[in-house]
């Protein structure tokens, strides 16, 4: 025998109710969390990589500004879809809305290709700046080997060795290790699998009218010539 919360059960033996339970909006709020979570990562990684690049001296070449530029756009895609999300939601029964479900499903389809790309793009900036690291933070505590980091890891600035090596080493914990590199595959999967994410946007474009308005403008573009020139008098 087992205890059953039953007032924290949302489906049991009903098969009409568990059909109908995308409906309930899981899709579009989970959308919305990860939308937004993702975000804030790429705030912090950016801010990350600003830093390490101060590091190596290039911060300043016209390339490393533009690739971080590209960083910042699509930094900037990202909370602008959080914020459509909430901006403009769906409507849906009893007054109650839902994060924009269109938006939503651009962002579940974005997300499975943005965040390998930006963490790429963070390898190539970077290069074997991240790879470069002493062994642990003994190696600082031990004199000899201090006297080598305190020449070799020194920097542009005002930063001493160890400052440097710390927003390096911060920026590898969140890429590199097995707790960063985790986020990539996350990011790609955590919506569903690629087939699934795809077949999952063709689907609700089908429900929600989005491929019929699109064909019929198509429908409407034909409508206005013919074989012997326009059809439509504003045109003519």
């Amino acid at each position: 025998d087992v205890f059953v919360p039953w007032e924290d059960v949302l489906i049991y033996r009903d098969p009409q109710r568990l059909a109908q339970w995308p409906r309930c909006g899981h899709t579009q709020n989970m959308m919305l969390q990860g939308c937004t979570r993702l975000a804030v990562k790429l705030d912090f990684l950016i801010g990350c990589v600003v830093e390490a690049l101060k590091t190596t001296g290039k911060a300043s070449s016209p390339a490393v500004r533009a690739t971080v530029g590209e960083l910042i756009g699509w930094r900037d895609m990202v909370w602008a879809m959080s914020s459509a999300m909430v901006g403009d939601p769906t409507q849906v029964a009893d007054g109650a809305v839902l994060p924009n479900s269109r938006t939503s499903m651009a962002f579940r389809l974005l997300s499975q290709t943005l965040y390998p790309r930006i963490r790429n793009t963070i390898n190539t900036l970077l290069a074997s700046t991240l790879i470069v690291q002493p062994s642990g933070s003994q190696d600082w505590h031990n004199a000899d080997m201090r006297l080598l980091l305190d020449v070799y890891y020194r920097g542009p600035g005002d930063r001493t060795a160890q400052q440097q090596n710390k927003i390096v080493r911060l920026l590898w914990d969140a890429t590199q290790t097995e707790f960063g590199s985790r986020h990539d595959l996350f990011e790609r999967t955590y919506y569903g699998s690629n087939e699934v994410v795809r077949l999952s946007q063709f689907g609700s474009a089908e429900a929600d009218g989005t491929l019929a308005a699109a064909k019929e403008l198509v429908d409407a573009c034909l409508d206005d010539y013919d074989l012997d020139g326009w059809t439509v008098a504003h045109l003519k």
